[in-house]
């Protein structure tokens, strides 16, 4: 959105590089006063709304009127300011297409699908570029990558996001294992976690002990 928002402003489309963010939540906790006033702001540039689901019309007065704000500057200051807003498409779909067709009607839908398995990767490699450290054994980036790929689909899938919140917890594992040594190089461990062996899984270890224990499976 952000972008986008930059976007139209240097092509000429909106007259002002002003870009008003905001979210659902906080419009329907501060009212329609604050709603106003965001748009006021956002005239001749762009008012982005995230998790605009949350305005949900149909079960909040405060809702219902900032959303007839928003259809009445979408089409009477059409040519003044862009609107954007964002969220999950069900919940979109649902909470506002649904609670009130003229909302469909003057908005354009735009999908994003999730990044695919070598975006995600590339993600991550240029998190790790950027630390300048070096990799123990670079075949670990394709195997995080897909790990993280095994979630696109599924609501709540962060993409760029949930690469970064993979490599944040590398890195913390990594700085906790030097301990002050200027070793800066990832391991696999880092990644991947621990290996799968009994030292390291409490529930394998258990699991060995018992069999280990019981008659006539010595030697197994």
């Amino acid at each position: 959105a952000r972008l986008f928002g930059k976007l139209l402003f240097e092509l000429g489309v909106r007259e002002k590089d002003a870009f008003i963010e905001t979210n659902g939540e906080e419009l329907v906790r501060e009212g329609a006063d604050f709603a106003k006033d965001r748009i006021k702001d956002a005239m001749g540039g762009v008012l982005f709304i995230d998790e605009a689901h949350a305005l949900d019309p149909a079960n909040s007065k405060e809702g219902r009127s900032i959303v007839t704000q928003l259809l009445t500057v979408a089409e009477n200051k059409r040519t003044e300011i862009s609107i954007i807003v964002a969220g999950y498409k069900d919940e979109i779909e649902d909470k506002l297409y649904g609670a009130d067709p003229g909302f469909k009607s003057r908005f354009r839908t735009i999908p994003f699908e999730d990044f695919n398995n070598e975006e995600l990767r590339s993600i991550l490699v240029g998190l790790i570029k950027q630390k300048t450290w070096a990799i123990e054994d670079k075949r670990v980036v394709d195997v995080a990558a897909r790990r993280i790929a095994r979630g696109r689909g599924v609501k709540g899938f962060a993409n760029a996001r949930t690469v970064r919140t993979t490599f944040e917890t590398a890195y913390t594992k990594a700085l906790e294992r030097l301990a002050g040594r200027q070793d800066f190089t990832f391991k696999t461990e880092d990644f991947m976690g621990p290996p799968p062996t009994p030292d390291h899984n409490s529930d394998l270890r258990a699991a060995l002990t018992e069999l280990e224990g019981r008659t006539g499976q010595d030697g197994i």
